[in-house]
């Protein structure tokens, strides 16, 4: 599996491979007051030799066929979100699909633009039957999102993952090919 670079919309955003000069906007994305909330902050990198350590690890899933990560960027080419499987479990052909968008740009249907490529790579490049998405109760906006694009809520799984330090509640959404 190769990370190719996709064009999302008539308006030029697209999706590509993530470089390590996405460092400095992967962090912002990452520690955005209003994206963090949903981000274990154990995830989130402390430094810049962290967030390039971070990136590498994307970059390394799909040559080695674990996943599928991309840059969500604006026409110009500033990484405004990311969005990918982080997980790829070939032998039951499932994927699990995670994302984040920067604030400013919204609800504006660019999210749902990606995650559409995104899905359609999933089914007929990797040849998934099942994609995957968990999301903690309370991110109304990622729920509606999942809901949109056709995901079922499969489960509410109790103490499910370790989220800020506490075994934490997570929602089980997934879209069946």
């Amino acid at each position: 599996m190769i990370v190719k670079q996709h064009t999302i919309n008539d308006e030029g955003f697209f999706i590509r491979e993530m470089y390590f000069s996405d460092a400095d906007g992967y962090q912002a994305l990452l520690n955005h007051p209003k994206v963090s909330p949903y981000i274990p902050t154990q995830l989130i990198p402390k430094s810049k030799f962290d967030m390039i350590k971070s990136i590498a690890s994307l970059q390394s899933l799909a040559p080695s066929n674990r996943g599928a990560y991309w840059a969500i960027c604006e026409p110009g080419g500033k990484l405004i979100g990311t969005a990918g499987f982080e997980s790829w479990i070939q032998f039951h052909k499932r994927l699990e699909l995670a994302f984040e968008l920067h604030p400013d740009y919204q609800g504006r249907g660019l999210m749902t633009q990606t995650l559409s490529k995104i899905i359609d790579i999933g089914f007929k490049e990797m040849g998934a039957a099942r994609i995957e998405a968990y999301t903690i109760p309370s991110n109304a906006a990622s729920i509606k999102l999942l809901n949109r694009l056709g995901f079922t809520n499969d489960a509410l799984l109790k103490k499910y993952r370790m989220f800020n330090g506490k075994m934490s509640d997570i929602q089980l959404f997934s879209l069946i090919k």
